[in-house]
């Protein structure tokens, strides 16, 4: 009976000690977890651990929640020690809205040890959740060298826990007549546009006022005192800023022109304000400018090169704006300006608080053309028209738009030429946005 037991016994020593070996060659990643307010950033580290074959190559996506998290804006992650130690650099890129892939690699064979490979910053964005999951996918490694191979590698993830405002508080009260562009302060102001409104208790007075930093916008903005949020005519407005007295959104796409009026409540921390009715039409034509204020100096930018500076940014005066170069524009050069209130795009639409690309990942399938203004308007420079070649969404910033035009030949020469916007019925003022030409 022994004897016939023995085969079994040995083929059980031989299986775990392959199992053992196993284990000693496959590497591991492992999630820090964290924890943050809405609207606050978060730090991931992706950490390494290694047993007797050491990677050189290491590749995995990080899978979370869009309603609950989305990359900080602009470069969203950073190198670790053991990566940099090995000569390696990280790269991290969006593949899809919830899935980062990351590699770490170098110009080298040199084995990676134990420690940080990379640090991942991510926004917190839900106003609900108070956790949410991070997870790691789609693992890879390989060893250096001409005799490269595949390395067994696993990972774990981490909880990322959100904490969420106090409710309650004071009532939030806004001023009649005070919902406005945040281009030019104009009114009546189309669906689509950027708006503020005026009035108290919005929000606490901080040294960091709540202040959208990704897109697409959120119908929320929250930090560890408040949650403030915006509707039109019952529908979540997506949020740009808050601050004590001023709140400013984006005009939902949808909004109902047929009364001319429409009707917003902002609700802090759960309190909610009274309701106030404000003036809506097609169109509210207006520029950004260079002070803020919709007058002044137009963000008038060269969309091909000046002929007489080829390094120009603005058709503005030398020295004017500051971190711009400024050269006067000459007949035939090609500018764009950032314009407001132009109204409805097509054939292709956006979702409110988007624009037509995402800020952080690649714009693919995108045209200009399919996110038109429907109806074109219209460019004078010092009171000769100019021809339109475009007019239409800004590519990432939701809310704006870009209109092209070539200066005329025949338009005035000085530092402070007017330019002025129309589209159908309405437009700028004749005199208060001006650029450069000569």
């Amino acid at each position: 009976m022994c004897s016939r037991s023995l085969p079994a016994l040995l083929f059980f020593f031989i299986t775990v000690a392959a199992v053992d070996r196993a284990a000693v060659q496959t590497a591991s990643l492992s999630l820090s977890g964290a924890s943050g307010f809405p609207g606050s950033n978060v730090t991931l580290n992706i950490s390494l651990t290694v047993n007797s074959t050491l990677p050189a190559a290491v590749q995995w996506d990080l899978l979370y929640s869009t309603a609950d998290l989305n990359p900080e804006a602009g470069t969203f992650y950073a190198s670790g020690a053991a990566a940099t130690v090995a000569g390696k650099q990280a790269t991290c890129g969006t593949l899809v809205p919830g899935d980062i892939r990351c590699i770490v690699a170098g110009l080298n064979s040199t084995a990676i040890g134990n420690g940080i490979l990379t640090a991942v910053t991510l926004q917190i964005a839900s106003t609900t959740d108070t956790s949410t999951q991070v997870t790691l996918s789609n693992l890879a490694a390989s060893s250096g060298g001409s005799t490269a191979q595949a390395v067994p590698i696993t990972g774990t993830g981490a909880t990322v826990t959100i904490n969420q405002p106090p409710m309650g508080g004071p009532q939030a009260t806004l001023m009649p007549s005070s919902v406005r562009s945040v281009a030019n302060s104009a009114v009546p102001n189309a669906p689509g546009s950027l708006v503020y409104a005026q009035g108290a208790n919005m929000a606490t007075a901080t040294s960091k006022p709540l202040i959208a930093t990704l897109t697409p916008l959120r119908s929320h903005l929250v930090n560890s005192l408040d949650s403030v949020s915006v509707t039109v005519n019952g529908v979540a407005a997506p949020m740009y800023y808050a601050l004590p007295n001023y709140v400013a959104f984006q005009l939902p796409w949808q909004t109902n022109l047929s009364t001319g009026s429409a009707t917003m409540v902002v609700t802090r921390n759960g309190v909610a304000s009274a309701p106030l009715q404000f003036p809506v039409g097609k169109f509210s034509p207006g520029f950004f400018t260079t002070s803020g204020s919709g007058a002044g100096m137009a963000w008038a930018t060269y969309a091909l090169p000046s002929r007489i500076n080829p390094k120009a940014a603005v058709a503005q005066p030398a020295n004017t704006v500051p971190g711009q170069v400024g050269v006067p524009a000459t007949a035939g050069d090609l500018l764009y300006v950032y314009a407001a209130g132009l109204g409805p795009v097509g054939p292709k639409t956006v979702l409110n608080g988007y624009a037509p690309c995402p800020i952080n990942a690649p714009c693919t399938d995108y045209n200009a053309l399919d996110y038109s203004t429907t109806t074109k308007p219209a460019v004078t420079v010092g009171g000769v028209p100019a021809p339109v070649t475009f007019a239409g969404l800004h590519p990432v910033y939701p809310g704006i738009y870009l209109v092209f035009f070539k200066i005329p030949p025949g338009a005035p020469k000085g530092n402070a030429v007017p330019v002025r916007l129309q589209i159908g019925t309405l437009s700028t003022d004749p005199n208060n946005v001006t650029i450069a030409v000569q």
